[in-house]
């Protein structure tokens, strides 16, 4: 049974609200005993949960969004992060919460297009792609507690962070084993001063994926700023990913006007 037919057999069976309440009366009782250990939990600044089941491929949790420490969150750089899977959602308390499904286009010039924000209800659902599609919330003002169904996606190569306020790309952060392994590699024929680098950089990047493009353009522009700028201004003309392509051409921009003489490579 695939991890996808897996989360659709386990979906109906929780998301009820009496499954919630019998789970939550279970840990009471793990708690007044002391010996038995709670679940495993997660928290990040805005949303902690605890774990019902995680088989490696498939995660439920059942999650708690804190509105205040989401506003104190806010300090810092706001983004917005692609990353892989399908995420099923279905809400146990909403008071006076509101969302707004942000998705993430292939036209450079935009980076992503919001929907208007809608009021959430206890017992909706919602279905995302990760990879394209988030939901954020825009408005909460009480209870937010929510069931969250993750289905991994092994194939998924890449998360790609945007800007909030522009939605232009932050950073592509790599997601494979191999593809990490390859990154590190390059890095550290970069620190040890292997030019030779950049012919492999050169001749393998439309068999890499974007990020390990990006990367290795980037440190091949560390290694030898003349060849690095040329493999450069050719992603920023030739790249198939069109993301990539715009973020090939800001930096390229950004580099001529910082020395211009690398306009002479181009």
């Amino acid at each position: 049974m695939s991890p996808h037919d897996r989360a659709d057999a386990l979906w109906p069976q929780v998301r009820r609200e009496e499954f919630v309440r019998d789970w939550l009366h279970a840990c009471v009782i793990d708690m007044a005993q002391e010996t038995v250990p709670l679940p495993p939990g997660y928290s990040d600044p805005t949303v902690r949960s605890l774990v019902l089941f995680d088989d490696g491929d498939v995660h439920l949790s059942l999650a708690m969004f804190d509105a205040q420490a989401s506003c104190a969150d806010r300090s810092g750089q706001d983004t917005l992060e692609f990353a892989d899977g399908w995420t099923r959602l279905w809400f146990v308390r909403a008071d006076r919460v509101e969302a707004q499904r942000i998705c993430r286009t292939d036209t450079p010039q935009a980076g992503v297009r919001r929907d208007p924000p809608r009021q959430v209800r206890p017992g909706q659902e919602f279905l995302l792609d990760n990879a394209s599609e988030i939901l954020r919330f825009t408005a909460i003002g009480g209870a937010c507690i929510f069931l969250r169904l993750l289905v991994r996606n092994p194939m998924q190569r890449h998360a790609v962070e945007h800007d909030a306020a522009s939605g232009a790309i932050v950073r592509i952060r790599q997601a494979q084993a191999h593809e990490g392994r390859l990154q590190m590699t390059l890095s550290l024929l970069r620190s040890l001063g292997r030019a030779d680098a950049i012919d492999t950089i050169a001749d393998k990047p439309q068999s890499w994926p974007p990020d390990l493009r990006w990367h290795g353009v980037r440190e091949a522009l560390a290694l030898d700023s003349r060849r690095g700028f040329a493999l450069l201004e050719a992603m920023s003309r030739e790249d198939p990913d069109p993301m990539l392509r715009a973020l090939a051409r800001e930096t390229r921009d950004r580099l001529l006007q910082a020395y211009p003489q690398l306009g002479e490579i181009a």
